[in-house]
């Protein structure tokens, strides 16, 4: 692992990130595609060694953490359609796994946190989802201009860049 860079896996029950005279940027990416998660960790440790990447394959899991550390995170990338419990499922065509995915996305917006979304969804679904996050980002609560959607799989520097860039409007 390069310097600066921290993988820290939920549950965050008993979570305290410090470094020595550094402060980290906390950045909670919800995946439950293991090699996402892996490109994920492989662009934040070459292209953003001040944050902290803080994973979560699951619903559950990644609430809490949003709970208990609403005033320390700085961002959230979540994939649209992934498990409400269990990890690392392959199979995200299952009932129960679609879009829990925009419970984060109205969780971050609860406690204004900038948030960018990615999920394979058809043409039809693409532009109904786009309205339903322009609503979302309309939110008294939520003070970043947009939340950005990307169909399909994730460009991890794209999307990690655009939550810079939301981060410092």
């Amino acid at each position: 692992m390069a310097f600066g860079f921290w993988y820290i896996p939920l549950p965050a029950n008993k979570l305290f990130i410090k470094t020595k005279f550094i402060m980290k940027t906390i950045i909670l990416v919800v995946e439950n595609i293991q090699s996402q998660l892996e490109k994920a960790k492989e662009v934040i440790e070459k292209d953003y060694p001040n944050m902290i990447i803080v994973m979560s394959t699951n619903f559950v899991d990644a609430s809490q953490f949003i709970t208990e550390m609403k005033g320390n995170i700085r961002g959230i990338v979540t994939n649209l359609n992934f498990p409400v419990k269990n990890h690392y499922e392959e199979d995200n065509t299952k009932e129960e796994n679609k879009f829990t995915g925009l419970g984060i996305v109205s969780l971050s917006i609860l406690n204004n946190i900038p948030v960018v979304a990615h999920g394979k969804v058809d043409e039809y679904f693409e532009k109904y989802l786009q309205d339903i996050l322009k609503v979302f980002a309309s939110h008294k609560n939520y003070h970043y201009p947009e939340i950005p959607f990307y169909k399909g799989a994730l460009d991890w520097t794209k999307a990690l860049q655009k939550l810079v860039y939301l981060r410092e409007r």
